[in-house]
């Protein structure tokens, strides 16, 4: 067993003894094993501690008030960047658009829509080579007219 696999086991056995679950400490050591699984090229079991992260974070809503917001930022936009380099569509869009400006964000206010539709889905589908061309017909924006 190499140096990185010992690290990695040692994280995982850490991590198995914290009895709190939701706590910041625990969140930091799913961090620090995702970051190994990475360095050590493992990318499907960084992505698998990843979706950990982001099931605490956003799933479950997970608030840790004694902790600057940045490291959490850090910590879940890391996260999702981890889940699109191991081919899920839906974290990268919602990567790319981090630290883009509210107004000039497409996919993370759409989402709930684009989800519900299934063009999400069938985006990941083309991307899994489950599809070789995806034809999307989508009525244009209907504009409220104000009548004065």
């Amino acid at each position: 067993m190499n140096n990185k696999e010992t690290r990695i086991n040692e994280l995982k056995e850490l991590l198995s003894q914290v009895q709190n679950k939701e706590s910041f400490a625990y969140l930091q050591g799913l961090n620090s094993l995702k970051s190994e699984y990475e360095s050590g090229g493992y990318i499907e079991e960084a992505a698998d501690v990843a979706g950990e992260i982001i099931y605490l974070l956003v799933d479950k809503g997970q608030e840790y008030n004694q902790v600057h917001n940045n490291k959490i930022n850090d910590i879940l936009v890391h996260a999702y960047d981890t889940r699109a380099r191991a081919g899920d569509f839906r974290a990268y869009c919602i990567a790319l658009e981090w630290n883009r400006a509210r107004d000039k964000k497409f996919y993370i206010p759409r989402m709930r829509v684009l989800e519900r539709h299934g063009i999400m889905g069938a985006f990941q589908d083309l991307q899994d080579d489950k599809l070789d061309l995806l034809v999307l017909n989508m009525p244009p924006r209907l504009e409220q007219v104000n009548q004065q």
